[in-house]
């Protein structure tokens, strides 16, 4: 069997060739954990070939990342033009109740940045302050104010990256303007997705077509299934499969202005396509099981969809399940690692790997 995956990456400034290192090393992993023999080719214009017996997969990964470097704000005045942002588009509107709301893992998530950034920035000038207090000397108390909040500014900056504080700060700030069409050229890019893909489907042959999102991705999956979807090609939508992986799809349809993007949910739901949406109780950075249709107050939906669980406590042996719950970055991209116990029901390189097709896969 032939098979076509594409791939669609979150909010990550990121090239292909780290995705594909990412998926070298971790099919490495699975076939010595496993006992499998999956062969894979060099990556070849962000697109690689995994050889399984009876099955061929072609992984294309859909590159965004320069409208992300484009809107991936740096230094202390685009972490505060961030902060801005944010307060606008989640307090001011009072949006941020709605969250607490529907999903406090996510409200804590995404919350947590704004207070850590705020607390520490407010903390770093108040011990500035404090030089001007103490030295009477007020040229020498500025020269070491000025030294201390440099060095602070890394600090609060360095801290921001390790507990990935800047980029959920980021990523929130990037769905509010999305919902108001504010990002350039995101619209072009997902017309050009949509029409890579819709060329695959057109193929006549025992063949299997996944759409894969994670992340922020699956934002942008809605409108790249949308147009495939109004293509005016008779294609065999029989074809294609969703597999949607931590996704965070209400935090841009939950916003006022995403009446486009409610109305796109819409539609993909009034078509019969089988999708699996995995996400994780331990990911603050999706929304858990959460059915994203009727919070968008969808009426008809024939999606064959399934709001599953990845369970990862069933994938790991216990101590390295609770090393892996301290670091919350690599929780949200455990869904492109290999699994270490074939326990549950999620494993990733078995979804696009093996001859089976998905929707025999659960």
């Amino acid at each position: 069997m032939q098979r076509s995956v594409f791939y669609l990456a979150g909010y990550d400034p990121r090239t292909a060739r780290h995705y594909y290192s990412i998926f070298k090393k971790n099919l490495n992993i699975y076939n010595n954990l496993h006992k499998t023999q999956y062969k894979l080719s060099k990556n070849s214009h962000n697109s690689w070939q995994i050889l399984a017996q009876d099955c061929q997969t072609t992984y294309n990964v859909l590159l965004w990342n320069d409208i992300v470097r484009q809107n991936w704000h740096e230094g202390f005045i685009g972490i505060m033009k961030d902060m801005c942002l944010f307060a606008r588009f989640y307090f001011l509107n009072l949006l941020f109740i709605q969250f607490f709301k529907l999903n406090k893992g996510a409200f804590i998530a995404g919350l947590y940045p704004f207070l850590y950034i705020a607390f520490s920035y407010f903390l770093v000038f108040f011990l500035a302050y404090l030089f001007f207090i103490f030295i009477s000397n007020i040229y020498l108390a500025l020269v070491l104010s000025l030294i201390f909040i440099y060095f602070g500014n890394k600090l609060v900056i360095k801290i921001g990256k390790a507990t990935a504080s800047l980029w959920i700060l980021r990523i929130c700030v990037f769905a509010a303007l999305l919902s108001k069409g504010k990002i350039e050229n995101i619209e072009q890019r997902c017309d050009e997705f949509a029409q890579r893909i819709i060329k695959q489907l057109r193929q006549n042959q025992d063949f299997e077509l996944i759409l894969c999102a994670h992340s922020v991705g699956t934002m942008l999956l809605i409108p790249v299934l949308y147009k495939i979807l109004q293509a005016k090609d008779e294609l065999n939508l029989d074809k294609l499969k969703i597999l949607s992986l931590g996704e965070c799809i209400p935090l841009l349809s939950l916003h006022k202005d995403a009446q486009n993007f409610r109305e796109q949910l819409e539609f993909i739901a009034s078509k019969s396509l089988f999708w699996l949406d995995f996400t994780s109780k331990i990911d603050g950075a999706c929304f858990y099981k959460l059915n994203f249709l009727k919070l968008a107050n969808v009426k008809k939906i024939n999606l064959k969809i399934h709001f599953l669980s990845a369970a990862f406590y069933k994938l790991y042996e216990k101590e390295e399940y609770r090393k892996i719950r301290k670091n919350l970055y690599r929780v949200h991209f455990l869904y492109l690692e290999a699994v270490r116990k074939k326990d549950g029901i999620y494993d990733f390189f078995n979804f696009i790997v093996d001859k089976k097709k998905l929707e025999e896969k659960i």
